[in-house]
């Protein structure tokens, strides 16, 4: 006899939001219940398709950043664990794709933002990550049955707890994420973007100043011209110093949106895992070029130039130096 839980399951969803949200702030338990809102997901994207018809994941969630602006939103929903489990895994990761394997329903409670570097500690702690083909997210995932069984206050305790967490990783990745600003300045007013391009044998037109934060777009756009080629070449620079989880849902619509004929992202490393994602968000193949001068030679696929961060610094400690000689050098003839 199949039971149906719905009822049942939505007010519990209601009740752990509100909840767990006053045992992190207990003096603003009577604004609460009015920001659990409703939700349906319904992104083919994001929760995928069956015979032709997108899939809907439905629950609550409640956006923690109107309590306290360092927080983020809390997402609870209840599903229909109807898809195919190669697509699980290519849309939400294998670690989820395993909680979710024998459940033919599921009710999933998580929180976003969270880097690929942090996804052992997730797991450490007994959460889930869920490896979106946008970001990751810390989840804990109960079936219909636990979810009802198991009481309130420790279902709530253990999201304040997941909760606590997605903030500390955000608190630890901060020192990066405040550099990002200023280093995009510097790269645009010392001229070491326009020396890249200029010795690689591109004709350079212009490099716009640094977007303003919240701002749509890549970080910097670099417009140049091939004269091997007679190409026009518009090239987006994208800085990475924070978690790759946060950036890489907006490449893709900046590609198109800015018609880019390639891309140079600067961060400490570029890993596979990011390039196929980029590979399957463009359906289009990505190459990774050696040199700036291919953008205007590569024949298949969109080019990616990837410049280290930590060969970044040399250079720019390497710049320091030969200015610090030249100040020297000129001083002494003054003299």
């Amino acid at each position: 006899m199949n039971i149906d839980y719905t009822d049942a399951i939505k007010l519990k969803i209601r009740q752990v939001l509100s909840r767990a949200s006053s045992i992190l702030f207990p003096l603003q338990s009577s604004k609460i219940k009015k920001l659990v809102k409703s939700h349906n997901w319904r992104d083919r994207k994001y929760v995928g398709e069956v015979g032709g018809k997108v899939c809907v994941w439905s629950g609550y969630s409640i956006n923690l950043a109107y309590l306290d602006s360092r927080y983020r939103g809390l997402f609870a929903d209840y599903v229909q664990n109807q898809l195919p489990i190669e697509e699980r895994q290519q849309l939400f990761g294998d670690e989820f794709a395993a909680a979710i394997k024998d459940l033919s329903s599921f009710i999933a409670i998580f929180n976003l933002d969270i880097p690929h570097e942090a996804i052992e500690i997730v797991m450490s702690l007994g959460f889930i990550p869920r490896r979106m083909n946008r970001s990751n997210h810390i989840c804990l995932v109960y079936s219909p049955e636990d979810f009802l069984s198991i009481s309130l206050e420790l279902i709530s305790l253990k999201v304040v707890e997941m909760i606590i967490l997605q903030r500390n990783i955000a608190i630890h990745r901060q020192p990066l994420d405040l550099l990002e600003l200023p280093l995009q300045h510097f790269l645009y007013q010392s001229n070491y973007l326009h020396g890249l391009i200029v010795k690689e044998g591109l004709w350079l037109k212009s490099i716009s100043k640094p977007r303003k934060s919240g701002e749509f777009g890549h970080d910097m756009e670099i417009q140049a011209i091939s004269p091997f080629a007679s190409q026009n070449l518009i090239i987006g620079v994208e800085v990475f110093m924070k978690a790759w989880g946060y950036h890489i849902n907006t490449i893709p619509n900046y590609i198109e949106q800015f018609k880019l004929n390639g891309l140079i992202i600067i961060s400490k490393d570029l890993p596979q895992g990011i390039l196929k994602q980029l590979q399957f968000d463009l359906n289009l193949e990505i190459s990774l070029i050696s040199r700036i001068g291919e953008f205007s030679s590569c024949l298949s696929g969109f080019p990616i130039y990837h410049l280290e961060l930590g060969n970044l610094v040399k250079d720019l400690f390497k710049l320091e130096e030969q200015l610090k000689n030249l100040l020297s050098t000129s001083h002494l003839e003054k003299k």
